[in-house]
């Protein structure tokens, strides 16, 4: 396997890239094909000692997952759960009581195949009992496959990728959301399973308090109401306009004397200030906080009485915190799917609500989106969100958001 990725290596070629990862997950399936009795049937090792979960995708991803490892953690109480992470998402998870070790993928492990293969075979030298594949991709299966572990389970991908799984379930069911479905995988074993919904990610009183200084720091009085807005998308179809976050930014300070914390990362800091410039340069408008990785953000979240914004990674992390959570959708998106905690703390608005739905059928009727998104966009006005705020803060601004338990057990990265 080393000599056939060694001859078709890609030299930082992206195209060469794809294809020397084509090739090697063919080979891999030719073998898998040739395998007495073809593709195993999952079988549980008793006891079950190394569980893996590999989530090789975004932020809010990974977030949502989450209950994916703490499932495993009370169906399997004595086992070593791992969580395989790109590198910018892993730091989330360091200290959590249901993540023993956070495997790393680096950005030069993604670019170099071989760099890549080392790390798989590392992953095989562990033995794990259990795979679970959460996203289906080249990559994943690749490693899932590898693995040698005796129980692999993923979705059955429309491109074939069965070969690596010893067990795949429906990638697509009506009616559950993104985290239920993901939850087929930890059913599918052969075991009493026992399921936990919630998600959360655990922080230290130490990284709390520095947060908390910054903000003192910046001007934020903790006492009064402090409201989170993340406004910026790295994918524009996610982003609302701009002039309606400002109208509804103007209007929480007006209304509820709220201060407000702009949340940006690298590249971001033109287009918050831009902001807070339409808001008049506001005394209550803040942007002087740049969370530099995403545990920064979470600490950040932590300390606010709310966030509202696209429906993005950090909307993910401030409930994983604890943090009430207001989402604006995309008119791709109907909110049922990517909202597994959907109450009276959780809200979303999308274009369901401004057509008056009652559920996501719109989703099947409204055929062209993708074609007049900005249209579509407009129809969520600053009014709906406006209204759903104010069902939404009188109870939220009575009292603060419990800390974060961070008594867990401390998470060591893996390299």
């Amino acid at each position: 396997m080393v000599l056939f990725l060694a001859r078709t290596r890609s030299d930082g070629n992206p195209g060469a890239v794809r294809g020397t990862r084509r090739a090697a997950i063919g080979f891999c399936a030719t073998i898998a094909a040739r395998r007495p009795g073809g593709v195993s049937t999952p079988c549980l090792i008793a006891p079950v000692v190394k569980i893996l979960v590999i989530q090789l995708k975004r932020i809010g991803d990974a977030v949502v997952s989450l209950p994916v490892c703490s499932s495993l953690r009370r169906t399997f109480p004595g086992a070593r759960i791992d969580y395989m992470l790109y590198d910018h998402v892993a730091p989330l998870f360091h200290d959590h009581p249901d993540v023993d070790n956070v495997i790393v993928v680096t950005r030069e492990e993604r670019r170099r195949p071989l760099r890549y293969l080392r790390k798989i075979m590392a992953i095989r030298r562990t033995r794990y009992d259990i795979v679970l594949d959460l996203k289906t991709l080249p990559a994943s299966a690749l490693t899932s496959y590898l693995s040698g572990a005796a129980v692999r389970v993923g979705f059955d991908h429309p491109r074939s990728r069965a070969w690596a799984y010893s067990k795949t379930v429906p990638r697509h069911v009506a009616g559950l959301n993104t985290l239920e479905r993901r939850l087929q995988l930890v059913r599918a074993l052969d075991a009493p399973v026992r399921i936990e919904m919630a998600f959360r990610i655990a922080l230290g009183e130490e990284e709390l308090e520095r947060m908390r200084r910054r903000m003192r720091a910046a001007g934020i009085d903790l006492q009064r109401p402090v409201l989170l807005f993340d406004i910026t998308s790295s994918r524009g179809y996610k982003a609302w306009p701009l002039d309606y976050f400002v109208s509804l930014m103007a209007t929480c300070i007006d209304r509820y004397r709220a201060q407000i914390v702009l949340s940006w990362g690298p590249g971001e800091k033109d287009y918050v200030e831009h902001a807070a410039r339409e808001l008049g340069d506001r005394d209550d408008v803040h942007t002087e906080i740049q969370t530099h990785d995403v545990r920064e953000l979470a600490t950040l979240a932590h300390h606010c009485d709310l966030l509202v914004g696209n429906d993005s990674a950090p909307r993910h992390i401030a409930e994983a915190v604890g943090t009430p959570t207001l989402a604006i959708f995309s008119p791709r998106t109907a909110k049922q799917q990517w909202m597994p905690t959907l109450d009276e703390r959780h809200q979303g608005v999308d274009l369901g609500d401004a057509l008056g739905a009652d559920d996501a059928g719109w989703r099947q009727e409204i055929t062209d989106v993708a074609a007049n998104l900005e249209h579509y966009y407009r129809m969520i006005t600053p009014g709906i969100v406006s209204a759903r705020l104010e069902r939404m803060l009188p109870p939220l601004l009575q009292s603060k958001s419990s800390p974060v338990d961070s008594g867990a057990r401390v998470t060591r990265a893996v390299p």
